[in-house]
């Protein structure tokens, strides 16, 4: 718990529900609750402006209703559990900062829903800002939902939840990021581990869904419902670990050039990568594109990067930036050997 034994309660505020907010926010509020003398209790309220989302993440016939995720050959829709955060935002604290871990649904495209998960981080004297924040949907028409996420004590983030479709059953699957797999990303390959074989005839699906950690062995323990057959339902419990894989290098940050009132016309370009696989790697290289241009490809200039270390190359050529405004870069690393190409 943190030191100042606080509460913390959080709750969405879509800029489409008419607050007077002109942002989509996620507003967290720290309890500090007196209970010897009740009218010292306060409620502090830190809103944090997101990305933009939708939170009425999906519709049948065109119009939002709660019951909105679409099953196969059925007209009747399941409750994706819309417009709020799900159970559990999972709280950590690393020492240096406090971790909060939350997701819940958007629509994602073409009211199809998808998992937008976040982590909020706390450093010693300063507010809860949103240190990282993504969108987890596959451009595949299958609706994500009923989401839970969890953050261990290594900065691992797992992500499970629900899914269906006009041509899958609603069944169970799994993502995530180790940490230091590049921010916003969950790099890990989607796994269904619970197969539905069949639809719901009402609506009410759920609730909520749970994913914790083992304070063991920092694996990951989630549990949820899947559909067995027409009409019933059944639930799951699946503990699973990210494991690393044995090669697997990738960017993990564009050190330069950074945002300044001053840059020119020939600025350095460099990028940082890690080994983030357990066997020392060697023969990769790193690139980069600049306003979607064609892409500038380097042999890494490194013997071997061990795992787990940091290698910074900057680029023979120079980009211009002489003119302000907004300047688009994209990343990469190719490695023949790596075995999670996702987070290239």
């Amino acid at each position: 718990a943190p030191a100042t034994d606080e509460a913390f309660v959080v709750r969405l505020n879509d800029d489409a529900w008419g607050n007077g907010n002109t942002n989509d926010l996620l507003e967290v509020w720290s309890l500090n609750i007196d209970w010897a003398n009740p009218d010292n209790s306060t409620a502090t309220e830190t809103a944090l402006v997101t990305a933009p989302y939708d939170s009425d993440g999906c519709s049948i016939g065109g119009a939002f209703d709660f019951a909105c995720i679409e099953q196969p050959g059925t007209p009747q829709g399941i409750d994706g559990i819309m417009t709020i955060v799900m159970n559990r935002v999972v709280y950590r604290n690393f020492g240096a900062h406090e971790s909060a871990v939350l997701t819940f649904s958007v629509d994602a495209g073409n009211d199809v829903a998808g998992i937008r998960w976040m982590e909020l981080r706390r450093t010693p004297g300063n507010d809860w800002a949103i240190y990282q924040e993504g969108t987890f949907a596959p451009n595949d028409g299958i609706s994500r939902f009923i989401g839970s996420v969890a953050i261990n004590g290594k900065g691992d983030i797992a992500l499970a939840y629900s899914v269906s479709g006009p041509n899958t059953f609603p069944s169970l699957r799994y993502t995530g990021r180790r940490e230091g797999d590049p921010q916003g990303e969950m790099t890990v390959d989607e796994f269904e581990f619970a197969t539905g074989s069949g639809v719901r005839s009402g609506d009410r699906y759920g609730d909520y869904a749970n994913m914790a950690v083992d304070p063991v062995d920092d694996s990951f323990w989630f549990t949820s419902e899947y559909v067995l057959t027409d009409g019933p339902f059944g639930t799951k419990i699946v503990q699973f670990s990210l494991g690393r894989d044995t090669f697997d290098i990738a960017p993990v940050a564009l050190v330069a050039p950074v945002n300044s009132p001053g840059l020119g016309s020939q600025e350095p370009v460099t990028l940082r990568v890690r080994n983030l696989g357990l066997e020392p790697a060697s023969g990769f290289s790193v690139g980069y594109s600049f306003l979607n241009g064609t892409a500038v490809v380097e042999p890494a200039a490194i013997g071997t990067l061990l795992p787990d270390s940091i290698y910074e190359h900057t680029f023979a050529s120079t980009v211009d930036m002489s003119t302000i405004g907004a300047y688009t870069f994209k990343a990469f690393t190719t490695f023949t050997a790596d075995q999670n190409t996702r987070n290239d």
